[in-house]
């Protein structure tokens, strides 16, 4: 029987109590919202990749140019990269505002918390010219519009999406015996994306495949690539010939087996050893870090019954009553730190995505940096595992001296006013606010230092 809490909803499943927004009222309700339209996503847009298709196709044309003579001049090829660079720097700050944005303005912060999830356990760090800033890009397309659909179609977006390839070296893999091999030499067969599928996004690291299926696998990947407009393309000439047996299942021998990648990732999605290894993760990441077996166990046995349909997997865990208990047994990352901050503080969404693009250096001299000196450099997890999960990763006496220098300073913001301490505390705790919590801010001898009481207390910390 489900113990429906709106405020732990709120607080564990969303992105923080807001005075401006009402608790989830059910279940139901939190899945009918993730389901709806993605009004936010509009409101506080993120540019897509082909946006700056063009341009990339331009530059790397001009460096040809120069490399080969062809009459470019070498100091306006490099003038038109640095440009390139810093608008997208900026533009890197401005999806970070849109990113946090969102998360603010949002009705219960579900959609958000399972994007970062997601974009987490498919973890990406841009790297290049072009695709370094654009890892909040990514998560808008390949995670955020499959939230409440399939696995298999988020498997497929993440793992083929530009930002994924490039990041795990499948832009330079070559099959050894390809076309491309022949003319050019092999420059050898990468196995990067083909072993973080299996084992980090799929089947987990217990999952039952062999150093032979990832060989297998990459063979099959080998052919999956980038153009020049930083679209995902399939190219015959550097793909493996013949066909490969992957964990049971076998590619045609024929040349152009894209299909046979997207097919082998729908069997990923729907394998048990996926349902284990991903229900497990859920359950640490939202309930806790030694979740109930039994809660494991129902998220996997959902999964199994409706082919990974993500939304049925997320009924399972909300239905299920250790999901409510009481105990809050998670620590806030930094960027959940942050945005329920901002929420309880009832800073306006629209302010903080201004902010980002009019004063981009502000904006991350506020925010951006006092997330990395908490520990968290947004879009630069550090690898392809993603972020860590236990509160020991999170909570020293340097990254909690920063959340406490943190608080002080966001009251500084501003034109921000911010409520009395007492309505603060209600604001982003709720019932879940002790006496003893109450006295303490009570006593408090400013009101900045009573704030930050409320905001630094173990109970707001926790989710």
């Amino acid at each position: 029987m489900t113990q429906f809490a709106p405020h732990l909803a709120a607080i564990r499943f969303g992105t923080g109590r807001s005075p401006k927004a009402d608790d989830p009222a059910s279940v139901n309700a939190m899945l009918r919202t993730l389901r709806s339209t993605d009004k936010l996503a509009a409101t506080f847009p993120i540019d897509p990749l082909s946006s700056i298709a063009e341009e990339a196709r331009a530059i790397r044309q001009r460096d040809r140019d120069v490399a080969q003579g062809n009459d470019a001049d070498k100091a306006e090829a490099k003038a038109a990269k640095d440009a390139f660079f810093d608008r997208e720097r900026a533009n890197g700050l401005s999806h970070f505002g849109a990113t946090l944005a969102r998360a603010v303005a949002a009705p219960d912060g579900f959609r958000d918390r399972l994007t970062w999830f997601w974009a987490d356990h498919f973890a990406v760090e841009g790297r290049g010219l072009f695709l370094r800033y654009r890892t909040d890009t990514y998560a808008d397309e390949a995670i955020r519009p499959h939230l409440a659909g399939s696995f298999a179609e988020l498997l497929r977006a993440a793992a083929l999406h530009p930002v994924m390839l490039q990041f795990l070296d499948q832009t330079s893999s070559i099959g050894p015996n390809s076309r491309t091999a022949k003319r050019q030499g092999d420059r050898g067969l990468n196995e990067n994306l083909a072993r973080e599928i299996l084992e980090l996004h799929t089947l987990g690291v217990q999952g039952g495949y062999t150093q032979t299926d990832v060989r297998q696998f990459a063979e099959l990947l080998s052919g999956v690539g980038l153009n020049g407009r930083l679209e995902t393309q399939y190219f015959e000439a550097r793909a493996e010939p013949g066909s490969e047996t992957v964990l049971g299942f076998t590619s045609s021998a024929k040349e152009g087996q894209f299909e046979d990648v997207a097919e082998f990732l729908d069997r990923l999605a729907v394998h048990p050893d996926t349902a284990r290894h991903i229900a497990k993760k859920l359950a640490i990441h939202f309930v806790s870090d030694t979740p109930d077996p039994d809660l494991v166990t129902t998220m996997e046995r959902r999964w199994l019954e409706t082919d990974g349909d993500l939304a049925e997997v997320y009924r399972a865990m909300l239905e299920h009553p250790t999901s409510w208990s009481a105990e809050l047994q998670k620590v806030k990352r930094p960027i959940e730190f942050v945005v329920s901050t901002l929420r309880a503080l009832d800073v306006p969404a629209a302010r903080v995505a201004r902010w980002s693009e009019e004063r981009p250096v502000q904006f991350n001299r506020w925010i951006g940096q006092p997330m990395q000196r908490m520990g968290q450099r947004w879009t630069r997890p550090g690898g392809p595992d993603g972020w860590p999960e236990t509160a020991e990763a999170w909570i020293t006496p340097n990254t909690l001296a920063e959340r406490l220098r943190w608080v002080l300073r966001i009251q500084d913001l501003p034109r921000l006013e911010v409520a009395e301490p007492r309505a603060v505390l209600d604001a982003a705790l709720g019932p879940l606010a002790h006496s003893r919590l109450r006295l303490a801010v009570d006593g408090a001898e400013t009101r900045e230092e009573a704030v930050a009481l409320a905001l630094l207390s173990p109970e707001f910390q926790r989710r």
